[in-house]
């Protein structure tokens, strides 16, 4: 009977329908509600629409609950479409016929009554809730439809899936409807919604990607984030979604609302970069969105020094310094920049400070052809020294390792600074594996070898550790010496020209990093930092154990080539390390007066050197050219001896002649300079008006080149 009851539908169905509840209900000992489920088998639709119907009409009695169990327990899990179908049959019916808030609040209490019929209805969330539908029930419900509709969220959403998904857009489309959003937006704040704020946080780049307006947005953002430090499982939910809104592009959430919320962030996103299983995408979004928790804030102050440190992401300064190292240039560039914004640890530690400077310079000398990552490191390692790395005990030694780190690296052989040459394999020396091995193993007080800081490779360990001694170092370097300066000229601009300019253009930063860092004026309270350039770079130009040839013994040489071991030692330094006269310069103009004067062996070696150059291109007419190298080289020394005021005028300005003079002319003034300095030591006996010997060469240049530098005559003139 009810087979055939359910074939012909209709009026009949209906009589039948209800001539069947009518009797379950009244022999409700013998549970003969399977015959329900079994009409919905044969007729779901039309059983669906007169559920509906029959639940939606009169007081609530014993029918109405056989009626919805069979509703929510079957009809809703068999076939939920017809369900949703019936539920927007009735809103249309009820939006036609001017009854619509009576007819959502049964909906709704219907909801609220079965989640089986909600999960139904969450699933067709935007086929059921279109803009048109929700519009016209806006209009006429009112605050008590609102109160039900929040109780449905909150008694059933754990079961609900795409209304989280959905609602914030169809909230975004709708314009003058703001009561209902503000109404689900003060209830997210309360502790009642954590289902429904966990499904809203993964929905999170499908939602900001179509929310346009920050208005419907910001609410819900405000909600999320209170909830986010609740607990851990949820925080890092949290951060996962805003992971995935880094591809997004610029985001306006906050997930700073409370900053008891931030440092827990930063853990868990610093968890997933030590991960050796994390993708480099994954790496640099995460690095995005810490460099953007932090922005964020830093205008937020805490209780305490630690939880400010720990909002700020100081504790992750040292990962930021390893992935800074990393081969894929935009996470090496995102970590520069956290680097720049998060305070550094102090560098009380002595290992921790070494080890600091020491990846900061390893960067700095392996990243001259990126130039935004080399101006994030410039300023990264400009700040810490000039903070002296916040050591308060002994600051002097955060200048003292990082002048030292520098000057090993300008002068090692394998250095971009310095321009390639061959150097037997002795002469580099490399830090051992041992990771305890953090300083010099040798010494300048019994080696001569340049000693890399930044090796390219480890050497491979040998059963003969014996050192070499110093006289077969010295046979090393006389043999692996440059060509006479006759013959360099042609070598190195013939085979070396590139190199020798990259050299130079690496030379130029590196001198731009220590004036920076060291803070070299000419004030005296920059002369403590120069004091130790000084003790440096002597240490590694001028060892104790080399040879330096009394004055005598130029006396009789010059201005022919020199032989000694210092010269010799002198022509790498001039020829194949740019940065030897800059470092030269900063070392001698910006230290103490009595420290500079320890420079004047050093200085007087390099005059020697050029002497040697210019007397062997005596016989060119033109000193200018194509030895501009040289040239340059000339005329820089010539500033360092004017500066240190050693020399008298107008001996001291005798550079301002050498690119209009011939090679001769030069030699002749150099040499001159070096025999007053022979002749007058500094600090024996204060600068006087010089000897007329000591002026011929001047005027010998003069004359011989009066059409072209008569404009300086009145320089010269006494």
């Amino acid at each position: 009977c009810v087979k055939l009851a359910c074939i012909d539908v209709g009026d009949t169905f209906k009589l039948c329908m209800d001539c069947l509840v009518e009797w379950i209900v009244l022999n409700e000992g013998a549970n003969w509600t399977w015959l329900l489920a079994f009409a919905g088998r044969v007729a779901p639709k039309d059983l669906t629409a007169y559920s509906l119907a029959h639940l939606l009409t009169g007081a609530w009695e014993r029918s109405h609950a056989v009626v919805f169990t069979n509703l929510d327990a079957y009809l809703a899990v068999e076939c939920p479409w017809h369900v949703t179908k019936g539920v927007v049959d009735v809103l249309d019916k009820a939006i036609a016929a001017e009854n619509a808030p009576t007819t959502v609040s049964r909906l709704l209490n219907l909801l609220g009554r079965g989640a089986n019929v909600t999960r139904a209805c969450d699933a067709k969330f935007t086929t059921l809730l279109t803009i048109p539908r929700v519009s016209a029930l806006m209009q006429t419900c009112g605050a008590d439809v609102q109160a039900e509709l929040l109780d449905v969220l909150q008694l059933h959403s754990a079961v609900l899936s795409e209304t989280p998904v959905h609602l914030l857009p169809l909230l975004d489309d709708l314009s003058g409807h703001d009561a209902v959003g503000r109404a689900v937006a003060a209830w997210l704040h309360t502790t009642k919604c954590d289902a429904f704020v966990d499904r809203l946080v993964d929905a999170l780049p499908y939602i900001h990607q179509h929310v346009k307006s920050s208005s419907v947005l910001a609410p819900y953002v405000a909600a999320i984030t209170t909830n986010a430090h609740r607990t851990l499982d949820r925080t890092h939910s949290v951060c996962q979604a805003f992971i995935r809104l880094h591809d997004l592009g610029p985001t306006s959430l906050d997930v700073n609302a409370l900053p008891s919320s931030t440092g827990v962030c930063l853990d868990l996103l610093a968890a997933d970069l030590t991960s050796a299983a994390v993708a480099p995408q994954k790496k640099r979004r995460v690095l995005a969105l810490m460099l953007q928790i932090i922005h964020q804030g830093q205008d937020r102050w805490t209780s305490s020094l630690a939880a400010w440190k720990q909002a700020h992401g100081v504790s992750h300064w040292q990962l930021f310094l390893t992935l800074a190292a990393s081969s894929d240039a935009e996470i090496s560039l995102a970590a520069l920049q956290l680097m720049q914004d998060v305070p550094y640890p102090t560098l009380e530690d002595p290992l921790w400070q070494y080890r600091c400077l020491h990846d900061l310079l390893r960067l700095f000398f392996s990243l001259f052809d990126d130039v935004p990552r080399l101006e994030l490191v410039k300023k990264v390692l400009s700040t810490i020294m000039r903070e002296s790395g916040g050591v308060l005990l002994y600051p002097a030694s955060v200048t003292s390792t990082f002048v030292n780190l520098v000057v090993d690296a300008v002068v090692s052989a394998d250095a971009p600074t310095t321009v390639p040459h061959d150097v037997p394999q002795e002469m580099n020396f490399f830090r051992g594996k041992k990771p305890a091995s953090v300083a010099r193993h040798l010494c300048a007080t019994n080696c001569l070898r340049p000693y890399s800081p930044f090796p390219k490779s480890v050497q491979q360990e040998t059963s003969d550790e014996n050192q070499v001694d110093v006289f077969s170092q010295l046979q090393t370097m006389r043999l692996s010496s440059v060509v006479a300066p006759s013959q360099f000229e042609s070598h190195l601009l013939a085979t070396r020209a590139r190199d020798m300019q990259r050299a130079i253009s690496c030379c130029e930063h590196v001198q731009e990093l220590l004036y920076n860092a060291l803070n070299l004026t000419s004030f005296p309270a920059s002369f403590a930092s120069a004091d130790v350039l000084v003790d440096a770079w002597l240490e590694r130009t001028l060892p104790v154990a080399m040879f330096i040839p009394p004055d005598d013994h130029y006396r009789e040489v010059l201005p022919e080539r020199s032989n000694f071991d210092i010269d010799l030692r002198m022509e790498q330094w001039v020829y194949r390390y740019p940065c030897f006269i800059p470092l030269t310069k900063a070392a001698v103009l910006y230290s103490s007066p009595q420290v500079a004067a320890r420079c004047l062996p050093l200085l007087k070696a390099v005059l020697v050197v050029l002497v040697n150059f210019w007397h062997a291109r005596r016989f060119q007419k033109q000193a200018n050219g194509d030895a501009s190298w040289e040239l340059h080289v000339s005329i820089e020394v010539m500033s360092i001896v004017e500066g240190t005021g050693w020399v008298p005028e107008p001996l001291n300005s005798s550079a301002l002649l050498f690119p209009h003079v011939s090679a001769m002319d030069i030699r002749s003034m150099l040499h001159a300079v070096w025999m007053y300095l022979a002749d007058h030591p500094p600090f024996l006996q204060s600068p006087a008006k010089p000897d007329e010997a000591y002026q011929i060469p001047i005027q010998n240049a003069i004359h011989n080149n009066i059409h072209s530098i008569g404009h300086l005559f009145g320089h010269f003139s006494q």
